[in-house]
């Protein structure tokens, strides 16, 4: 199959740069007036699709406000309360700024010596989230470190889930970021939770 260097390709919200190699996010431009109801702020939250969590914290931010519209029980296209409106609009105002995020498709340095992954894990009264990074050496000593993949949760709206109860949920969501891994660089490489 051939491709133009210059082409882009999308796929379920994310842009494979062709020339240069890496994946970005695709984001819709905001309209700078527009009249915030329930049903339009959780549409624009519908469109945040992120499948390999690149911009999980980004996502998550957005699932908080949606939890508060949630709880506050607002009509659907009432306008939404003046100080999540104000939250809502800059965060939107903002997110035009993902699409110079960008994440290099090929993960590891050329050749390498060494291979790592290094997963992270938090959570917090909102939410709790988990990321795997790839670390490679070369036999330069040349490193690169990589983000494969992210998830995150909004807490419950029952509040009665404690931090420890979310921290237990973490587990689920590695276990799901290290199926996606080939099977060999599980038996091959290092492993390191955090």
């Amino acid at each position: 199959m051939y491709f133009e260097t210059t082409q882009k390709i999308k796929t379920l919200g994310v842009i494979w740069e062709i020339e240069s190699d890496h994946f970005g996010i695709e984001v819709r431009e905001s309209k700078a007036d527009e009249k915030w109801t329930k049903r339009k702020v959780f549409s624009a939250i519908a469109q945040l699709y992120d499948p390999l969590g690149l911009v999980s914290p980004v996502v998550t931010w957005a699932k908080i406000r949606m939890q508060h519209l949630w709880l506050i029980a607002a009509e659907w296209d009432d306008p939404i309360p003046e100080d999540i409106y104000v939250k809502w609009q800059e965060y939107y105002q903002q997110l035009p700024l993902l699409k110079s995020f960008k994440v290099s498709r090929y993960l590891f340095t050329p050749e390498p010596k060494e291979i790592q992954f290094h997963i992270f894990s938090d959570a917090s009264e909102l939410a709790y989230g988990a990321c795997i990074y790839a670390r490679s050496t070369n036999k330069d000593g040349q490193t690169k470190t990589e983000l494969i993949s992210a998830k995150s949760r909004v807490a419950p709206l029952k509040r009665a889930v404690t931090i420890i109860g979310q921290v237990i949920n973490i587990p689920v969501d590695v276990d799901e970021m290290v199926r996606v891994l080939p099977r060999q660089l599980e038996d091959d490489y290092a492993f390191s939770v955090y």
